[in-house]
């Protein structure tokens, strides 16, 4: 008897995946858990951090170059934009989770479709996105409260970065693919190079050619568009595992369908922070643009813990795929328990690393004292807490590697949407200061995890039963026969 969300092409018993791991691929169900995930996290983890580097970046030089306004103008739209954005973001994740089943499993068949699908799926929700996200983005800011001193520049950032929204979907699908086998290493040349460009960009639009927040947006978009063209190069080689076939192979509406059940439910919870993010930012706005730029310079740099954790994320979503698609589900707690000890440590560590530097890390961003000071309140809250979202994150990832999508999405809507949402109404008022307006992050986060974990472990224990189940039929029908 199989489990209802199991991967129909995996075979109980499987001992190894039909599909040999390639040089820059993994087959996470076999050998030392420890050490896989060492491998496979390292490359993640810089090409992650190298991104948020490349976007603090973005904030020096504009903040450098330009003034404390223009900072906050940036940071102002960063979480409409990411409402926008991550209504289609769940492909990716979708994506990651169904293409390392098929790989684990050693279905190249199925693999194939999946790469197709997702590209295209990626394209034509990429178009509808940018539509929508120029057509909102206005209201959007009126909704937000923007201060009106930095509103024009706002507008202007998140315009252009809008269209860049479909090439920002191709390179997320993309990369994902790469990371459902394995490959972390290539994404980290790439997304280097593209970073590089990108700083580049920076400082001869702002700090050269003057053209404030429009040059970064413009920045961002072109580098952007430079990975996601070495990206696909790679992917057109028929050599390659996740070569995409552009003719011969039509759009597979079963595996749309399939990422969608998994990718929609995780947008959805993305566009739950998103959502909740908006309402806390809308009151941060209330306290003027002193304590915007200090919030922005201050979240940008706990931005590497966030970045930590979806390593992390990423890493616990393809070791549970890839044993879950390969039957081997023995090593699923043990991957899991890896994952939430080594994410949480390292979202402590880097925690207590922030708080203790804060002054002189967010004086790089902007001088002022005024700001330091809005950011150092920030981080008396966030940095002792960090540990607590890190293992929100890898239990959630675990419930989608399993393909339960909808739990975790489910428990975010009310853990973020809702909750927050209630704490800025029903709290704020009570406690009206910027300080207890940031404690809702890591209570929320405590809620969510908790639920979760208590929901893992059902399923996890579900899982269990039903393999010695199957097993036994097994064994009685050989002796039967």
């Amino acid at each position: 008897m199989r489990n209802e969300y199991e991967n129909p092409a995996a075979p109980f018993g499987t001992e190894k995946p039909i599909m040999p791991a390639k040089k820059y691929e993994m087959d996470m169900c076999h050998g030392p858990i420890g050490i896989m995930l060492l491998k496979f996290i390292l490359p993640l983890l810089l090409t992650n951090a190298l991104q948020r580097c490349f976007l603090l970046a973005d904030l020096v030089v504009i903040g450098r170059f330009a003034d404390y306004r223009s900072l906050a103008a940036v940071g102002s739209v960063g979480h409409a934009s990411t409402l926008i954005v991550d209504l289609f973001i769940g492909i990716a994740a979708g994506t990651s989770v169904v293409a390392a089943q098929a790989y684990g499993a050693g279905d190249r068949k199925r693999f194939s479709q999946v790469v197709r699908t997702s590209v295209i799926s990626a394209w034509w929700g990429g178009i509808a996105l940018m539509i929508l996200g120029l057509a909102v983005s206005y209201p959007l800011l009126k909704l937000l409260n923007t201060p009106e001193d930095i509103f024009g520049r706002a507008f202007c950032y998140q315009m252009i970065t809008f269209v860049g929204i479909p090439v920002q979907l191709l390179g997320n699908v993309g990369f994902a693919l790469l990371r459902a086998v394995g490959d972390t290493r290539r994404p980290l040349v790439i997304l280097s190079i593209s970073g590089v460009i990108n700083v580049v960009l920076n400082v001869l639009l702002v700090a050269c050619f003057r053209l404030d927040v429009a040059g970064v947006a413009i920045a961002t978009v072109v580098s952007q568009a430079f990975s996601v063209v070495l990206l696909y190069r790679l992917m057109r080689d028929p050599g390659e595992t996740c070569h995409l076939r552009l003719r011969g192979m039509p759009f597979d509406w079963r595996i749309f369908w399939e990422i969608m059940k998994i990718g929609l439910p995780s947008g959805a919870q993305c566009s739950c922070f998103a959502i909740s993010n908006i309402t806390i930012q809308a009151s941060i706005n209330g306290f003027g643009s002193l304590a915007v730029a200090g919030h922005t310079a201050a979240s940008s740099i706990m931005g590497f813990v966030w970045v930590a954790n979806a390593s992390f994320h990423g890493a616990t979503v393809a070791f549970v795929a890839q044993n879950y698609g390969g039957g081997q589900y023995h090593r699923i707690r043990s991957s899991i328990a890896w994952c939430v000890t080594s994410g949480v440590l390292t979202a402590a560590a880097l925690g207590l690393l922030f708080f203790f530097f804060g002054p002189e890390l967010l004086a790089i961003f902007n001088p002022d004292p005024k700001v330091i000071e809005w950011g150092m309140i920030y981080f008396g809250v966030m940095c002792f807490t960090s540990a607590i979202g890190g293992f929100m994150d890898v239990i959630g990832a675990a419930l989608r590697g399993l393909g339960h999508s909808l739990t975790p999405a489910l428990s975010t809507l009310l853990g973020t949407c809702f909750f927050r949402i209630f704490w800025v109404w029903a709290i704020f008022p009570h406690w009206h200061s910027y300080r207890g307006l940031i404690f809702s992050y890591p209570v929320s986060w405590l809620l969510i995890g908790v639920f979760n974990a208590v929901v893992l472990a059902y399923f996890c224990r579900k899982l269990f039963r039903d393999k010695v189940h199957s097993r036994h039929i097994s064994i009685a029908r050989r002796a039967g026969n």
